[in-house]
């Protein structure tokens, strides 16, 4: 898979005492240059140093004096020689991708060997290079993002009901949809959609519907744990012991809670706080899956509810690629801080960026593909977009 990689040069400020290269260089340009850096979401960072080379951000290094500013050029060429050498052992210089925020003497010996690169304040003098840097780093850009992806939410969320394309079986997906006269199918599928395939999940109310003859809920409730069980052994979930555990006690929370209609969980317009702890009382189901289950409910079959304060995003590989490629949240963000800067941008209903950030990253900018800039709706704000390579 093809990588992304910034190069940051080194600076003349630096700490007293010795510290990984990512902290020790202290002024503010290299500082604005790596908060930039890390809003580019690339899969290294490597300082370039007139000393040491080629430097991961970890490496702890001692504070030096050395700059290519005063060597002379046969100097300099020795110097990008070694870099290059341990370049090649890192990336792959001919095909990788290269955001190179360094001044002339630290790259002009590079570039001939790096065919796809992209240097965004050539030419800029230093004070420029600061502004630069500061207008990507504020919270304006962030926030023009955020904007513009909720926008997006808000006009998908105007469609009509969708039926959700769960699986790639048109039966299991007729199923799992059919939230008014088998509602518990809904339920079911939620509580089985973790630590396997989406696919394979969203498929086991089918699987069970077979193998029972029948997927009305009186004929669910009257079955046994061990009939789920037997039934569920060869579902191809890898935790089918537990998910038949889950099953079997969500049929009776169904059954007791909700007098065996299942749309009693979210007919009676609930607030969204209730909705999610609503499915939080299901075993099985975690705070991830009940936001996703809340969330399409109000997102895709338009249930009606209170308020959608309380439904998140749900972090997939998707939703955090897209993230981190948009530059609303940093390299090495978690998963938490991911709902946080959502319920940040649009604390209403932060859920409603969640099928924006997922269309983006099917459709155009998959974690393992290169993006696909030109195609999406972003690529006018993305900061991975306006990053443009020779």
């Amino acid at each position: 898979m093809k990588k992304y990689i910034v190069l940051i040069s080194c600076v003349k400020q630096k700490l007293s005492h010795s510290a990984p290269a990512g902290e020790l260089y202290t002024s503010p340009l290299f500082r604005k240059n790596l908060d930039y850096a890390n809003k580019l979401s690339p899969d290294k960072i490597f300082v370039l140093s007139a000393k040491h080379g080629l430097v991961p951000l970890t490496k702890k290094l001692g504070p030096y004096e050395d700059t290519l500013n005063s060597k002379k050029a046969k100097e300099i060429k020795s110097w990008a020689q070694g870099v290059l050498k341990s370049l090649r052992q890192e990336v792959d210089l001919a095909n990788d991708r290269f955001t190179i925020l360094a001044g002339e003497n630290y790259r002009k010996y590079l570039l001939p060997q790096i065919r796809r690169y992209h240097i965004p304040m050539e030419g800029l003098s230093i004070g420029k290079q600061l502004k630069f840097l500061t207008d990507h780093n504020d919270g304006k850009y962030r926030d023009a993002i955020g904007s513009k992806l909720v926008n997006h939410g808000k006009n998908l969320y105007k469609l009509p009901p969708q039926k959700i394309e769960f699986t790639e079986n048109p039966e299991a997906n007729k199923l799992v949809n059919d939230i008014n006269r088998l509602p518990h199918a809904y339920v079911i599928g939620c509580i089985v959609d973790q630590q396997v395939k989406a696919e394979l999940a969203w498929s086991i109310p089918y699987h069970l519907a077979k193998k029972v003859g029948s997927f009305e809920f009186s004929s669910l409730e009257t079955l046994s744990l061990k009939d789920i069980e037997s039934f569920m052994a060869d579902s191809g979930h890898r935790f089918w012991k537990n998910m038949s555990s889950y099953i079997h006690s969500g049929i009776q929370r169904i059954r007791d809670q909700y007098d065996g209609d299942a749309r009693r969980i979210w007919n009676d317009k609930p607030t969204s706080a209730e909705l999610v702890y609503r499915f939080l009382s299901f075993n099985g189901i975690g705070q991830k899956i009940a936001t996703m289950a809340a969330n399409i409910l109000a997102r895709d079959f338009k249930v009606k509810l209170a308020d959608y304060y309380a439904i998140d995003v749900s972090v997939d590989r998707h939703v955090r690629n897209v993230f981190k490629r948009l530059g609303l949240v940093g390299h090495n963000a978690k998963d938490e801080q991911i709902i946080m800067r959502a319920k940040s941008i649009y604390p209403k209903y932060p859920g409603l960026m969640d099928l924006a950030a997922f269309e983006i990253g099917r459709n155009w900018c998959s974690p393992n593909t290169e993006p696909e800039c030109e195609a999406c709706f972003m690529n006018d704000l993305c900061m991975s977009s306006l990053t443009k390579f020779n």
